[in-house]
């Protein structure tokens, strides 16, 4: 075997592993399932109870997705570079605050924690290095800003949100999928 077969035989599944390990799909899954659960939030109690749902459900979303890497990397005896578990810490209180912020403004006509989870994406996108969770963060925030300028409200706000849920989700559960 040459030198170049041999770096190749390794190259892929170290890329593969890399992809695995770094893969937001629970995250996006979470994330989009709370997205699409604050509609009738939104709808039903307007502002404030977005407000509180988004303090409640940003929490429990992130402790979610914190426990879920951290018995993952447990279990398959992972040890992340040092500083990792920081910059991830400060990836998800940014996005978290911004979610509160988001809600609580009202920002764009409510679509604020959308903006809010567009841009921790993006965060975590020049965190791992990968144009491709860069792209979708900007598809996001297309998704939520476009039924804003184009409907009325409140059909807007349920138009953004539905169709930002759903692409957190259906993203969510293609990475999964992939990782199989």
């Amino acid at each position: 075997m040459g030198t170049g077969r041999a770096v190749e035989a390794v190259a892929q599944p170290r890329a593969a592993s890399r992809r695995a390990l770094a893969s937001p799909d629970l995250s996006l899954l979470v994330f989009g399932g709370l997205t699409l659960a604050s509609v009738p939030v939104r709808l039903q109690g307007g502002p404030a109870s977005a407000l509180g749902y988004w303090v409640v459900a940003g929490v429990l979303g992130f402790v979610v997705v914190g426990i879920y890497h951290v018995r993952r990397d447990r279990s398959l005896a992972l040890t992340a570079r040092p500083g990792r578990g920081k910059a991830y810490a400060i990836v998800g209180l940014t996005t978290l605050v911004l979610l509160v912020a988001g809600a609580a403004l009202a920002l764009a006509n409510g679509i604020g924690p959308l903006i809010a989870v567009s841009l921790g994406l993006l965060f975590l996108a020049s965190l791992e290095r990968r144009r491709e969770y860069a792209a979708l963060a900007m598809l996001l925030a297309v998704v939520a800003v476009a039924p804003v300028t184009l409907l009325p409200q409140p059909e807007a706000f349920v138009v953004s949100t539905l169709a930002f849920g759903a692409v957190l989700t259906v993203a969510g559960a293609l990475l999964f999928r992939s990782r199989g």
